[in-house]
């Protein structure tokens, strides 16, 4: 008997065992006090999230404006669950690189 990742290629193998489906809040750090970020992003996961969600938005896209790479990367030490990024930016190709090299 085969599983389900057979004939998928060896990343895709990888991610179909590493896929986990159980449910998990990742709280937006859109409302939080940008002055202490570091402490925000330590007070959600300290409350159980299972993760740091942040909306970069352009004002082109949608009519707000929020984090940009620098925010972002800011950010990043200080997450130790997920953090998950949300580009609501046209055009978005130019600038898919900067939250993937924040990790």
């Amino acid at each position: 008997m085969g599983t389900k990742s057979q004939g998928l290629p060896s990343v895709a193998k990888k991610i179909a065992v590493a896929f986990d489906r159980s449910i998990k809040f990742a709280l937006s750090i859109l409302p939080a006090d940008f002055a202490d970020s570091g402490r925000e992003i330590q007070a959600i996961e300290a409350q159980g999230a299972g993760g740091v969600h942040a909306d970069v938005m352009d004002g082109h896209f949608v009519p707000n404006l929020t984090f940009g790479p620098r925010a972002l990367h800011a950010f990043r030490p200080h997450v130790r669950t997920v953090m998950g990024v949300h580009l609501m930016i046209a055009p978005v190709d130019p600038f898919i690189q900067g939250p993937c090299r924040g990790g």
